[in-house]
């Protein structure tokens, strides 16, 4: 792979910008609702394999802190 200055980057970094930002409204809408299918199906895939953690994993490991939500009582110090 070949090392590009960070000049030659950022020119492609904006070309790619202004190729995205002339798409017509049709492929903004179905690049949208295919992104939102990966999103989906990567959340999905996530929580099967989730659920199961507990019994494989660590005593720290718990579904509930799956997501990227904490339960409540992970946000106080332990013994307090």
């Amino acid at each position: 792979m070949e090392c590009l200055p960070p000049a030659s980057i950022a020119e492609s970094m904006v070309a790619s910008g202004e190729r995205k930002a002339n798409l017509s409204v049709a492929h903004l809408l179905i690049l949208g609702v295919l992104a939102g299918a990966y999103i989906g199906f990567v959340g999905q895939f996530f929580t099967i394999v989730t659920s199961d953690l507990s019994q494989y994993a660590l005593y720290w490991q718990q579904p509930s802190c799956h997501g990227g939500v904490l339960p409540s009582d992970s946000l106080e110090p332990r013994g307090a």
